[in-house]
């Protein structure tokens, strides 16, 4: 039977209710601008009714508040993750190839290879009208050094956008295991209030924000499993939500976490690469972590796409025999088409450095190269072969057959492959330039060729010594050539078939050594103007106009199918179209990530002008129940003092 005095409970039961409502709206409107903040709401219910053993019945005791929960779409949440992804990697591409476009363009404050090589031709065709004038011989070396300044300078800016990319992913890596570090210890907080009944919503809104910021950087797939309590077989109230990254990674499984860790390499995969680039591991189990394969996306992955992008020219072959700490690999890369010269100046593999073999990592510390010109096959040995980290598998275990190659093959020109091209350029621009200069004699009469003096040379980093290329006879049968690299001491050798061996030693030569004859800048009489004929004649200009021939004749030197001078075009082109192509996704993903904020918001923003609207209908309601236990206040009064015996 209800109490005389119930009618009171019930207003208090309302008051309640209100208040409750009350101090949500409140809070709703004070997180109003709070980043990640899912509006929250009141559950209730009519409290349960008495049975009054009357002809009605049931009588109503109230209301209860049942809980307060946080609106929140898992659907929304997961679309937006997907298109985060997408949205990170695009953007972080979009970013650093409008910066390598920057430094390859020509423009009006600095000179770029276009404006370059006009004038250094503008130099020759001067020199050739007066090939014993000193002042158009130093016009000519002059805009050479310029040339050689030029892609020194490059190579230098993409190394340094090389390590800058690679110290964002150390970034990167850190701040993802911050936040596993972050979400495990959530998950804990989130299951002590829960179990007690509580719903842990601003905790969750903090999860969910944190899942939200690494959605950017890498793939994030999310799971929440109830805890079933053993003893009663129902729900304890606890869950386990885990985080798994990259094709299912357990990066965050209930109150655990994984961490990342970057190693440094100890070898380079490719020739230019700077030091120290970073692979990528797990810590507890040291097995590799990778983020390229092609069904993953996030701002980490473009970041190994433009620090390794390679466009997929990475050497490749098969193992024609295995032998002790050796490898015997036929190449694969190349086609019947091509020329010992077009393989050097292509080759971008370090003097030492790691080849994945059947999906295992083995290093080397030196190679040598064999060509054989009739069938255009390159072979390479590769010697004081060892087994990687983390692999324990013998050499000797290695089958024939087995392929081989050398980095990842990243469909992406990245920085690695204009590194490549730029190289390619180089070595054939030297080649070509010294090999005619070498026909020639200086102002002195003597011959080039007999004093072995090259007009592009390489010059040592570290050392700073300037190292030439020498000429090794060549005849019917096959010659070995061993050619010295004086930066490591490494000796390389190259076979060949009735071709001359010069074009291996131009392996050497880079963007970034890329140099003029010290000799020849200090006495401009060395260079030679005029064939060697026996006789000095110094208005003989056929050396220069053999020299100038050079920018448009493509049978003297091509690149990529264009004419020598049309480098920055062709190159230019390619990043062009990346540039291009990663904006207008960054755009698109940019647009798409709006539109699914706009629906996460439809549902989990606050609106101010709902809660406006709801802080009235909650304090009428409040209002309505004072007034409800004011007037039962009333009534008992007067029932208590005017009817009391």
């Amino acid at each position: 039977m209800a109490s005389q005095f119930f009618g009171l409970m019930i207003g208090y039961s309302g008051i309640i209710a209100s208040e409750v409502q009350e101090n949500t709206v409140a809070h709703n409107s004070a997180n109003a601008n709070t980043e990640g903040y899912s509006r929250q709401v009141v559950n209730t219910t009519a409290s349960d009714a008495l049975r009054v053993y009357q002809r009605y019945g049931m009588t109503g005791t109230g209301i209860s508040v049942t809980s307060v929960t946080q609106l929140r779409n898992l659907f929304y949440d997961t679309k937006y993750w997907n298109n985060n992804a997408d949205c990170g990697m695009y953007s972080t591409l979009s970013s650093y190839m409008t910066q390598i476009e920057k430094y390859f363009k020509d423009n009006s404050s600095s000179e770029g290879f276009s404006t370059i090589s006009d004038k250094l031709y503008a130099a020759l065709e001067s020199l050739s009208t007066n090939p014993s004038s000193t002042t158009a011989r130093e016009s000519v070396v002059g805009t050479s050094q310029s040339l050689t300044e030029y892609f020194n300078l490059m190579a230098d800016n993409l190394k340094q956008l090389q390590v800058d990319a690679n110290s964002e992913i150390k970034t990167t890596v850190t701040r993802i295991n911050s936040i596993a570090q972050e979400v495990a210890a959530l998950n804990q907080q989130i299951n002590v209030l829960e179990i007690q009944g509580v719903a842990a919503n601003d905790l969750r809104d903090s999860r969910a924000l944190l899942i939200d910021e690494l959605s950017e950087y890498v793939d994030v797939t999310v799971t929440e499993t109830p805890v079933i309590d053993e003893s009663t077989g129902t729900e304890s109230g606890a869950n386990v939500y885990r985080v798994n990254i990259c094709n299912g990674n357990s990066l965050v499984d209930g109150y655990r976490y994984h961490e990342i860790e970057c190693v440094s390499r100890e070898n380079k995969t490719n020739m230019c690469d700077a030091d120290g680039l970073y692979d990528l591991r797990w810590k507890e189990t040291g097995n590799t972590f990778s983020v390229l394969a092609n069904n993953l996306t996030g701002s980490l992955k473009a970041l190994f796409q433009l620090r390794d992008g390679n466009n997929e020219e990475n050497l490749k072959g098969t193992l024609t025999a295995v032998g002790d700490n050796t490898f015997t690999m036929l190449v694969d890369t190349y086609n019947e088409e091509t020329s010992l010269d077009e393989i050097i100046s292509k080759l971008n593999i370090a003097a030492s450095g790691n080849v994945k073999v059947d999906g295992r990592s083995f290093t080397y510390t030196g190679w040598s190269l064999t060509y054989n010109e009739t069938d255009n096959t390159a072979t390479f040995v590769f010697t004081g072969v060892e087994p990687g980290t983390n692999n324990d598998v013998e050499i000797a275990d290695i089958s024939t057959g087995t392929s081989a190659t050398f980095g990842e093959s990243i469909d992406y020109k990245g920085i690695a492959y204009y590194q490549a091209q730029m190289n390619q350029w180089v070595r054939d621009y030297a080649r070509v330039f010294n090999t005619i200069e070498k026909t020639g004699e200086d102002m002195n009469g003597d011959s080039l060729s007999d004093e072995n003096r090259n007009y592009f040379v390489w010059e040592n980093e570290i050392t700073g010594i300037e190292t030439g290329f020498t000429e090794a006879d060549s005849d019917a049968t096959i010659t070995i050539a061993d050619i010295t690299d004086s930066t490591t001491g490494q000796a390389y050798q190259a076979a060949v078939n009735g071709t001359d061996t010069t074009a291996f030693s131009y392996y050497n030569i880079t963007a970034g050594n890329f140099n003029v004859n010290g000799d020849i800048v200090d006495d401009t009489t060395l260079m030679s103007t005029t064939a060697t004929d026996g006789d000095v004649n110094l208005t003989a200009n056929d050396i220069v106009k053999e020299l100038i021939d050079i920018k448009t004749n493509k049978t003297k030197m091509k690149f990529r199918g264009g004419t020598s001078s049309e480098f920055l075009t062709v190159v230019l082109s390619d990043m062009a179209l990346a540039s291009a192509n990663a904006e207008t996704f960054s755009s698109n993903a940019k647009n798409i990530k709006n539109s699914i904020e706009n629906q996460r918001l439809s549902v989990a923003g606050v609106d101010i002008e709902e809660e406006t609207l709801d802080l009235l209908k909650y304090q009428k309601c409040y209002s309505l129940n004072s007034k409800v236990i004011s007037v039962m206040a009333q009534i008992y009064d007067r029932l208590i003092l005017e009817t009391g015996v």
